[in-house]
């Protein structure tokens, strides 16, 4: 199941949805996420190295690997320190970090104008949610928990307990 999902996590940014010339929604966090959160931080970098490096064939810099390998890093860490649900770690981490990074990422470095800055910091995060909201339900609703090894957890939960679950 590991390998399934490393390859996933490549195949899910190979297979984007391009919104604008170097702006896309890329998939392979929802391979990475479910890793982070079976099997641990270290396989879940891994993972969004893998899946980062396609970015930088995609957009031509490596600020998308990198906020990737830190999204995978941050949520891994937290996730198996709290009980906190998985898309609100998620969000956590685009707020705190993912964001800022990629504002000095984008507005200093690259010097897009500040609209285009916008467009790149809200696609990033709708999509980074988008796909630990999915993560999320393949972990939760899905015998993915099950395939993985993962003993003594539920199966599936109800729907409102993915999105709302309490810290």
């Amino acid at each position: 199941v590991l390998a399934c999902l490393l390859l996933g996590s490549f195949v899910g940014n190979y297979c984007y949805i391009p919104l604008s010339p170097g702006v896309g929604f890329v998939f392979g966090s929802i391979a990475v996420l479910s890793i982070v959160s079976g099997y641990g931080v270290g396989w879940g970098t891994l993972a969004a190295c893998l899946a980062g490096s396609y970015t930088y064939v995609l957009w031509h810099h490596p600020y998308g690997l990198i906020v990737l390998a830190l999204e995978a890093l941050f949520v891994g860490w937290l996730v198996h320190r709290s009980s906190a649900n998985l898309i609100l770690l998620d969000g956590l981490f685009w707020i705190c970090i993912g964001l800022p990074l990629l504002w000095v990422c984008h507005a200093s470095i690259m010097h897009l104008d500040s609209t285009a800055v916008r467009f790149v910091l809200l696609t990033y995060s709708v999509n980074g949610l988008l796909n630990a909201s999915l993560a999320s339900l393949l972990m939760q609703h899905a015998t993915l928990r099950r395939w993985i090894g993962q003993t003594g957890t539920v199966a599936t939960a109800p729907l409102r307990h993915t999105i709302f679950r309490p810290l």
